[in-house]
């Protein structure tokens, strides 16, 4: 009985992770375009950049990121949007 409730509740699950993954790359996809959305996951998972991709990334992706980890601006957004 317990093991088929927890089959059952596996594809939920991974329903549920998969909803997340998509708010997630459309929330990514609202503030950054393509390639800045690729240059964002090559320094995130750590791969080789060219010396122009690495001064775009800083120049512009990076000033977005830090925006967009500031708690401050996160919690007025948060607000505004209650």
């Amino acid at each position: 009985f317990m093991k088929r409730q927890i089959q059952a509740a596996r594809p939920v699950k991974q329903a549920e992770e998969a909803s997340e993954k998509l708010d997630l790359e459309i929330a990514v996809s609202r503030i950054f375009t393509p390639r800045q959305k690729e240059l964002f996951l090559k320094k995130l998972r750590r791969k080789k950049m060219t010396k122009t991709e690495k001064e775009y990334f800083s120049r512009i992706i990076k000033k977005k990121m830090q925006a967009l980890a500031n708690e401050d601006l996160h919690r007025l957004a948060r607000k505004v949007l209650e």
